[in-house]
């Protein structure tokens, strides 16, 4: 029973020191195994900023509502355009005598005229249609406004998700191997008579404990690596380490 606390105060003294450490840099962890699963902890995470720019260029959501807001500038430049329409500019000339027939005065020349007809909507309907234009602009650039924020937000939160994660699998990672060693010891102590049975029983509860703690953490490292390259659009092994 004597060495089996010991055994117990050693691994929760590494257990301790694990989760107290400072955070460890993702390029010095080093690879670990799982069963027959290769875990790289330091599997490459592009910085924060080169992220946010590769998901802003990439999002789809984004360059759709960008080509909706082009769309309304060429509308706005049509309606400023349209008051032209409809415009009518006529004219007309004539040859012939100036002078006076009563005064038998000859006089010849030319007379011509420029007429120009410009319906009354053009006046009058026309800047509400611009302003009807401009307005429909005016939202569609907030829209994609709007969507850039969403997408610079997701981005970092699962970043930052994404980092908390990748602690937690170190600290989760030493506690497994402690584990593991614990469980032989105490399988070594029971065979060799200095363990009971229930000794044993709570060392299999801790390991099987700590490495469900362990599969649950590694889970939710990998779909949070998984979803941060789906929001940014390319998966990290396309980018340049910097």
């Amino acid at each position: 029973m004597k060495r089996l606390l010991v055994i117990i105060s050693l691994f929760f003294s590494v257990f301790a020191q694990a989760q107290f450490n400072e955070p460890i840099d993702s390029a010095a962890l080093e690879l670990r195994w799982i069963d027959t699963v290769k875990v790289t902890l330091n599997s490459y995470i592009p910085p924060v900023d080169i992220l946010l720019d590769t998901a802003l260029k990439h999002s789809p959501k984004l360059a759709f509502y960008n080509a909706i807001v082009k769309q309304r500038e060429f509308e706005v430049g049509v309606a400023k355009k349209e008051w032209m329409h409809g415009i009518r500019l006529g004219g007309q000339a004539q040859a012939g005598n100036l002078g006076s027939e009563a005064l038998n005065d000859i006089n010849l020349g030319y007379i011509g005229a420029v007429w120009v007809q410009i319906p009354l909507s053009s006046i009058v309907g026309r800047p509400d249609e611009v302003g009807a234009a401009e307005s429909l602009l005016e939202s569609a650039r907030y829209r994609a406004d709007d969507i850039e924020r969403e997408i610079i937000e997701d981005v970092l939160e699962e970043y930052n998700q994404l980092q908390l994660s990748q602690r937690l699998l170190v600290i989760k990672a030493d506690a497994r191997e402690t584990a593991i060693l614990l469980m032989e010891m105490a399988e070594k102590g029971f065979e060799d008579g200095d363990l009971s049975v229930s000794d044993l029983a709570r060392t299999t509860d801790l390991k099987s404990k700590i490495l469900t703690e362990y599969e649950v953490v590694r889970t939710d490292y990998e779909n949070s690596y998984h979803r941060l390259e789906r929001l940014v659009g390319l998966p990290f092994s396309r980018f340049d380490r910097y």
